[in-house]
């Protein structure tokens, strides 16, 4: 089975990146109603009997734990072991004062989300000697500021990025701000990114039945379903936020708010080992399955994109054109 990750800080456009993806006819996605149950209870036999052949799963509350031993929330109280094994991540970034902009307008209980969610989560964080000691500089700016505290949750969620890129992870860095702008050209690099063939369904996921949509027709963080994209959400924090929490906000996150702008390369660092293993797997899958079509199809697509990525570690190159000749000669038997 394929799996990939959805990942980011909430109100970064997660939601909105599954309901498109899920439009795809190879793709069955998990939002976070039912995404952290599903990897809990390791439901995988479930999936393989159905027709889909990828698996997203939408977990924008466990973002920056995929390398942790033990993963834990305090808001969804599922508690589990390392499930991450190497498998693509596409993750959302969005600008800091938008998205705290956003964890402020979005509603949620007697309150709005910062209050009711983030917040608690943070606080929980704040308990770990680690985290207080990471992000020491920070935390005198946050007493009593809770715009200066949102900025510190998206710094934390986003810091993961940089982290898994670092550590030669297959992740795919998605600017929500270039999503809606470019949305063809981004949606086609991340089909690409996932080794699939594209669907002009995906332009059109307003006009598509989705799952796990509530009472109330919307999807998790009142996103609206039926509503195309546009760019209304881009720039929001200009009539909303006083340019004293401006500041503070920048104070916090500026750096890293700045690196995603200018630095973000998604051209993927894979480490050998990872790479190796893929090539291995993907050989295997061949021999296994060289009498069907469609497979085989999609997973030379994925060994031609490995090779035109130039940041593929370049002794490897002549590995993976070695295993499309041996591919090539399974398929004339």
């Amino acid at each position: 089975m394929n799996r990939f990750f959805i990942l980011g800080c909430q109100r970064s456009g997660t939601t909105l990146v599954r309901l498109i993806l899920e439009c795809h006819p190879k793709i069955f996605c998990f939002d976070e109603w039912n995404a952290y149950k599903s990897l809990k209870i390791n439901d995988y036999n479930r999936l393989l009997s159905s027709n889909k052949k990828f698996y997203g799963y939408k977990i924008p509350r466990w973002t920056e734990k995929l390398n942790d031993g033990l993963i834990f929330d305090p808001g969804d109280g599922v508690w589990m072991r390392r499930f991450y094994r190497g498998e693509p991540i596409i993750f959302l970034l969005r600008d800091v004062r938008d998205t705290v902009t956003s964890m402020f307008r979005l509603k949620a209980g007697s309150s709005n989300w910062w209050t009711e969610w983030g917040d608690i989560i943070l606080g929980f964080k704040m308990r770990s000697r680690r985290f207080v000691k990471l992000y020491c500089n920070d935390l005198p700016r946050i007493e009593a500021n809770p715009f200066a505290a949102a900025a510190l949750y998206w710094k934390f969620k986003t810091q993961a990025f940089f982290e898994y890129r670092d550590l030669g992870w297959p992740v795919y860095g998605l600017r929500y701000e270039d999503l809606v702008r470019k949305q063809e050209v981004e949606l086609k690099k991340i089909v690409k990114f996932l080794g699939l063939m594209w669907d002009d369904r995906l332009l059109h996921y307003s006009e598509q039945p989705h799952r796990e949509i509530g009472s109330d027709g919307k999807a998790i963080g009142d996103t609206d379903p039926n509503r195309p994209i546009d760019t209304s959400s881009i720039g929001t924090w200009r009539n909303t936020l006083p340019l004293k929490e401006v500041k503070e906000i920048m104070a916090i996150a500026g750096e890293m708010n700045n690196k995603i702008s200018q630095d973000l390369n998604n051209n993927l660092k894979f480490t050998s080992s990872i790479i190796a293993r893929f090539v291995n797997m993907t050989f295997a899958a061949f021999r296994k399955l060289r009498k069907n079509d469609d497979v085989n199809e999609e997973l030379s697509q994925i060994l031609d994109w490995l090779v035109d990525q130039e940041k593929v570690i370049p002794e490897l190159r002549v590995q993976i054109e070695e295993l499309k000749q041996r591919i090539s000669n399974i398929e004339e038997k």
